[in-house]
């Protein structure tokens, strides 16, 4: 019996065929490249999904985000306005106006004008909702630092709120 050589072409009888067998894809119909229907379906199926999920939960986290920052804003300003009192050795205002829904300390920015933060506007989008010290909006710091009463300060964005607590014989503010 003669050798074969690779380089021989099988023939049909002896134990091969000649033309090449059709691969796994060629046999499912899927030559390998793309997707079928049924598949790209249910990808979109899938993505849609994902996605009815997640877009209430991430408007919800940019809500909580907005009253923190803004109730973190409101704790920063009666802490600067403490600071200020002491550094000066005098009293300080912090006047808050649920109305415009600002914030105002009278002559604590440059050059002496009022600083006023208005929480209504970009980034906070905010409303101050309440703001009680001893029954007025208005908390004054004596040239000590200390408060003339405690109270507390609500920031609401859509429906969460966050409430600052200013301690009536520290005058610390805490978010709560």
């Amino acid at each position: 019996m003669p050798s074969r050589h690779l380089t021989e072409p099988l023939s049909p009888g002896a134990g091969g065929s000649a033309a090449p067998r059709p691969g796994r894809a060629e046999q499912s119909g899927h030559h390998g490249r793309g997707m079928t229907l049924f598949e790209l379906v249910m990808v979109m199926a899938i993505v849609a999904m994902v996605t009815t999920i997640a877009i209430p939960h991430y408007a919800n986290s940019q809500t909580r985000y907005r009253v923190d920052a803004a109730a973190q804003r409101v704790m920063a300003n009666v802490r600067f306005g403490q600071a200020l009192a002491q550094a000066q050795s005098q009293a300080v205002v912090i006047d808050f106006d649920p109305a415009t829904d600002r914030l105002t300390i009278p002559g604590a920015g440059p050059a002496g004008i009022d600083l006023v933060i208005q929480l209504a506007g970009p980034p906070y989008q905010a409303d101050l909702a309440t703001a009680d010290f001893a029954g007025i909006p208005t908390l004054q710091f004596d040239g000590y630092g200390n408060p003339s009463s405690g109270g507390s300060v609500q920031v609401r964005v859509a429906d969460i709120t966050r409430t600052v607590l200013v301690d009536p014989d520290t005058g610390k503010a805490t978010v709560q």
